[in-house]
C-alpha cells in the first residue's frame, strides 16, 4: 500500500513539473526563457544538484560542443552579422527542459561574443536544477573524442572528429580520425600541434580514407591543427599565408597550390576547452599538383627544408634509404627510398653550389622556374621570413621538359614581422622591432639577384612595383591587419586561449605589429627601387 502511496505521489509531482513547464513555453525564440515568477519557483523550491542532468545542448539540431568540467556550451555563430541567427536552442536530453536567465536576443551579440560573455541558463529535470553557461564564439569548433588513446604522447591515437561552422545552415561534418602530435621546435611546448588523418570504417572492418570538405578549404583527408603558442598576436602566420596566396601560391601554369590556407577554429577535447587553433591544408601532391605520369617514367618530389643548414654537397650524406638527408624531408609515402629519390635535389644543390656565376647564371633556368623564385624571395624578404633561411621552404621538384625543374612554397611563419629565434627568451621567440631594416638571404633568390640570371633583377623589380600598385598596397595591409585582429580577438577565442594557455605568449601587440608593417614595406620599397645597391650593402 505504501509503495503504491509512494510511486502515486511521485507520478502527481512529474505530471504537475510537466504542466508547469508547458505553461512558461512562449513563442519560439533562439534562447528561451521561462518568466521571472517562474524562474524565482525554481530557485525557491526546486533542488540544485552538481549532476550533469543536461547530457546533450543542440542549436537547430546540431549537437554543441561541451566543456564538461567548466560546464560551458560552445555556440559558434557569424561574426559578420551583427543580428542574431534564426533558429532554436533546444535540450536534447529527455525529461530535461532549459530556460535562459536573461532576455539574451536583446543583448548585443557582437559584445556577447568578444566580451567573452558566459551566458547563464538553468536545466531542470524532474525537481532538481543546475546552472549551465553558453559561450557564443564567432570562430567555428571543432570537437574531439578520445576513442584509443595513443600508447605514447607522441603517439598516434584514435578519435572522433565534430566540425561545426559559424554557418548556422551548414551541418556538422564528423568522421572517425587517426591523429599525433607533429612540429619539430613547436612539439616541446604544453599547447601541441597536430596532424589528422580523417578515416572510416569499411564493410570488411577494416579502414579507408575519409576525404571531407572543411570550412571552405578543400576536400582531403589529411589536415593540421596549428597550435599558434609562441606568436603573440595569433596572426603572423595567417598574414604571411594570405600575402602569398595573394600573389604567388597560383602563380603556375599547371595549376597547382604552392603553399597552404588558414582557417581560425577553437577546440574542444574530450571535455575540455583547448584553444584557438588554426586548420590547416597540408602541403602535398594534391595540393601542388604532381603528376602521376609524365610519360618519363620519372617521379616528382617534394623536399621540405626542415632542419637549419647550410645548403651545401658536404651535407649531403650518401644514404639512400632515409627520408632525412642534408636538413631535408623526402615528403610522401614510398615502399623505398633510392639515392635516385634525392637525385634531383643533390643536383639543384650542386648548381647553387658552383663556383663559376657564368655557369649558374646560364643554367638557372634549367634548375628553377625563374617567376616563382622571384616571387619568393620578395616574399621571404617582405615578411622579414627569418625562418626561411636555412628552413620552412618546400622544394618541389616537377618534370619539365624532360629535367627536373624547382619550385618553392612557405610554410610555418610565425618567426615574421619582427619576431625572431632566441632560446634564452620565453617560447624560444623575441621581438626585434630593428629587424624591419634586414635583408633575408635566402640562397637560390639571394644568386640568382647577384648574378641577374634570367634578368631576375629587373623580374623582381617590375613585379613589385605591380605588387604594391595592385594587391599588395598599404590600404590592403591595413584592412589585412585589421581583419584579422577583429576575427581573434572579438571572436573572444584570445581571451578565451590566454586563460587556457596562461604560460604561452599573448603580449597582443598589434599596434607594434602595424607599425613594424608600415616600416618593413617603406624599406623594402628603397631596397626594391636600386637592388644592385642594396645587395652589396649586405655583402
Amino acid at each position: 500500500m505504501k509503495k503504491k502511496l509512494f510511486f502515486g505521489m511521485n507520478l502527481v509531482l512529474l505530471l504537475l513539473v510537466a504542466v508547469f513547464f508547458l505553461s512558461q513555453h512562449t513563442a519560439a525564440q533562439m534562447f528561451p526563457r521561462f518568466s521571472d515568477k517562474a524562474i524565482h519557483k525554481i530557485n525557491k523550491n526546486f533542488i540544485v544538484t552538481d549532476k550533469d542532468i543536461l547530457e546533450v545542448l543542440r542549436y537547430n539540431g546540431k549537437e554543441l560542443p561541451f566543456d564538461a568540467e567548466k560546464g560551458i556550451f560552445y555556440l559558434p555563430l557569424s561574426m559578420d552579422d551583427p543580428d542574431w541567427e534564426q533558429g532554436a536552442i533546444t535540450s536534447g536530453t529527455k525529461g530535461c527542459e532549459i530556460t535562459f536567465l536573461s532576455d539574451v536576443e536583446a543583448q548585443s551579440k557582437e559584445e556577447l561574443m568578444a566580451n567573452g560573455t558566459e551566458i547563464p541558463f538553468l536545466a531542470v529535470s524532474g525537481n532538481t536544477y543546475r546552472q549551465y553557461a553558453l559561450v557564443i564564439t564567432g570562430l567555428p569548433v571543432i570537437e574531439i573524442t578520445t576513442t584509443e588513446a595513443p600508447a605514447e604522447e607522441d603517439g598516434e591515437g584514435r578519435y572522433h572528429i565534430r566540425v561545426l561552422s559559424t554557418d548556422s545552415a551548414e551541418g556538422v561534418v564528423e568522421s572517425d580520425a587517426r591523429m599525433h602530435v607533429r612540429g619539430n621546435t613547436s612539439r616541446t611546448y604544453p599547447k601541441k600541434g597536430y596532424r589528422l588523418q580523417l578515416v572510416k570504417q569499411t564493410a570488411s572492418g577494416g579502414e579507408t580514407a575519409n576525404k571531407q570538405k572543411l570550412l571552405g578549404m578543400r576536400k582531403d583527408d589529411d589536415w593540421i591543427l596549428y597550435a599558434m603558442y609562441n606568436d603573440g598576436t595569433k596572426i603572423r602566420d595567417k598574414l604571411s599565408i594570405d600575402i602569398w596566396n595573394a600573389y604567388g601560391a597560383d602563380n603556375n601554369d599547371f595549376k597547382g597550390k604552392l603553399g597552404t590556407d588558414l582557417t581560425y577554429v577553437e577546440v574542444v577535447w574530450d571535455g575540455a576547452y583547448y584553444g584557438i587553433y588554426g586548420l590547416m591544408e597540408p602541403v602535398d601532391a594534391k595540393q601542388v599538383n604532381l603528376k602521376k605520369d609524365n610519360g618519363l617514367h620519372l617521379s616528382e618530389y617534394i623536399y621540405k627544408r626542415k632542419q637549419p643548414s647550410d645548403l651545401s654537397l658536404s651535407n649531403f650524406e650518401e644514404e639512400s634509404d632515409t627520408t632525412i638527408r642534408a636538413g631535408f624531408e623526402l615528403k610522401g609515402s614510398r615502399e623505398s627510398i633510392s639515392l635516385a629519390d634525392w637525385e634531383p635535389l643533390r643536383a639543384l644543390i650542386a648548381w647553387q653550389e658552383q663556383d663559376s656565376d657564368q655557369a649558374f647564371a646560364q643554367e638557372a633556368e634549367t634548375y628553377v622556374n625563374i617567376e616563382n623564385t622571384v616571387d619568393f624571395w620578395i616574399f621571404a624578404n617582405l615578411i622579414t621570413g627569418y625562418d626561411q633561411l636555412a628552413k620552412n621552404v618546400y622544394y618541389i621538384a616537377r618534370v619539365e621538359n624532360g629535367a627536373y625543374r624547382f619550385y618553392f612554397a612557405p610554410w610555418d611563419m610565425d618567426l615574421t614581422f619582427g619576431y625572431t629565434s632566441d632560446p634564452d627568451f620565453p617560447w624560444g621567440t623575441k621581438y626585434e622591432s630593428y629587424l624591419y631594416e634586414n635583408y633575408i638571404w635566402w640562397e637560390p633568390g639571394n644568386r640568382l639577384m647577384k648574378t641577374d640570371a634570367a634578368g631576375a633583377r629587373t623580374l623582381a623589380q617590375e613585379r613589385y612595383a605591380s605588387l604594391r600598385e595592385t594587391v599588395l598596397t598599404d590600404e590592403w595591409f591595413a584592412r589585412e591587419l585589421e581583419n584579422l585582429q577583429h576575427t581573434v580577438v572579438d571572436s573572444g577565442a584570445f581571451e578565451r586561449d590566454r586563460a587556457r594557455w596562461p604560460e604561452g605568449n599573448h603580449e597582443g601587440d598589434y599596434a607594434s605589429l602595424s607599425a613594424y608593417t608600415q616600416k618593413r614595406l617603406a624599406w623594402l620599397d628603397a631596397f626594391m627601387s636600386d637592388i644592385e645597391a642594396g645587395l652589396k650593402n649586405w655583402e
